[in-house]
């Protein structure tokens, strides 16, 4: 299994570009992935630079409905757009957040008329042989609370504002001969919520490696101690923290997991045996 950091928020190789966001490539099993596809500013000169062919992609998968994880899909449709897409159906209604007192929009462009394949999932599914995305997320954790300054509209009809509680949040796993790996979008439903339900789902199966956003930028240091002390209890090879996790949540996390955790950047590699 190998992945490639193809969007992320920080680089170290000047040939690249960085931008908020997050795109992982993903091959395994003989097949190539993409999870969320960045804001779309950077990811068509990324993949270039880093030999990605984004035509070979047989599958997409989106985490939720934000721009910096949906607004590249447009320009990868545009080399692949026979690509099946997969995500939650209400990943196309509008989102916003509450910044000083102002709405600031951060749903998606893209509609789902505009994609040929489209695949709703609502509940955890196998989307191929060892590849899982789960379903709606129970909110288990006492500390994991819904933020209100998110919002959306009830649906695509009716404009009036929700708190939005993330229901099309999603995760994506991969089984390999050394545990799961699994893949984080932001985590917008709580990184605790996420990995006990995927406990629970999957019998308490081996966690390898845990990669992506978990979306600590804005926490407090108690919540923060609360998710390092709660990973702290799963038995996990490796911490990958990206994108909307923080500079002092990674800190947290380096601190208590040492060489466990890996700090990685835009166009870093990791290979995973499969």
């Amino acid at each position: 299994m190998k992945i490639k950091l193809l969007v992320e928020d920080t680089v170290y190789r000047s040939e690249l570009l960085a931008e908020h966001g997050l795109a992982l490539w993903v091959e395994y099993n003989e097949e190539t992935f993409l999870f969320d596809t960045g804001q779309g500013k950077v990811i068509l000169h990324n993949a270039e630079k880093l030999n990605v062919n984004l035509d070979s992609i047989t599958k997409v998968f989106l985490s939720h409905g934000h721009y910096d994880h949906t607004g590249g899909l447009e320009k990868v449709l545009s080399v692949n757009s026979e690509v099946h897409v997969y995500g939650h159906p209400e990943l196309f209604i509008p989102k916003y957040s509450n910044q000083n007192g102002e709405l600031s929009k951060k749903g998606s462009e893209i509609a789902k008329s505009d994609i040929k394949n489209f695949t709703p999932v609502t509940e955890t599914v196998e989307v191929t042989e060892g590849v899982w995305i789960i379903g709606e997320v129970p909110n288990s954790s006492e500390f994991e609370k819904f933020n209100p300054d998110y919002k959306r509209h009830i649906n695509k009809r009716d404009t009036d504002l929700i708190t939005d509680e993330f229901k099309d949040d999603q995760t994506v796993f991969f089984e390999t001969s050394q545990g799961l790996v699994i893949l984080l979008g932001c985590s917008h439903a709580g990184v605790v919520n996420i990995l006990e339900y995927i406990k629970e789902f999957t019998n308490g199966q081996k966690i390898h490696a845990i990669i992506g956003g978990m979306h600590l930028i804005s926490a407090d240091e108690g919540r923060i101690k609360k998710t390092v002390d709660y990973l702290a209890t799963l038995d996990f090879d490796l911490l990958v923290p990206l994108h909307c996790t923080g500079f002092t949540a990674v800190k947290a996390m380096k601190e208590a997991f040492g060489e466990r955790v890996l700090i990685q950047q835009t166009g870093h590699k990791l290979e995973i045996a499969d």
